[in-house]
C-alpha cells in the first residue's frame, strides 16, 4: 500500500514555493522517505529516546 504525507516539517518555514518544491525534490532524489530511511530513523529515535532516559533518571 502506498501512503503519502499529509504534512511536512522542515524546521523552517518554507514560505516560497520554488524553495519547497527543491527542497521536497531533494528528499525524493536522497530516498529518505523510503522504507528503509524511515525504518532507521524509527531505531535512531528509539535508541535516543533511551539515552535521554537514561541520562535523567541518572539524575534522579
Amino acid at each position: 500500500a502506498d501512503w503519502f504525507p499529509l504534512e511536512l516539517c522542515f524546521g523552517i518555514p518554507l514560505f516560497s514555493s520554488e524553495l519547497n518544491r527543491k527542497v521536497c525534490r531533494k528528499i525524493a532524489t536522497h530516498g529518505l522517505c523510503r522504507k528503509e530511511s524511515l525504518q532507521n530513523l524509527l531505531h535512531s529515535s528509539r535508541k535516543l529516546s533511551l539515552q535521554v532516559l537514561n541520562f535523567v533518571h541518572s539524575f534522579q
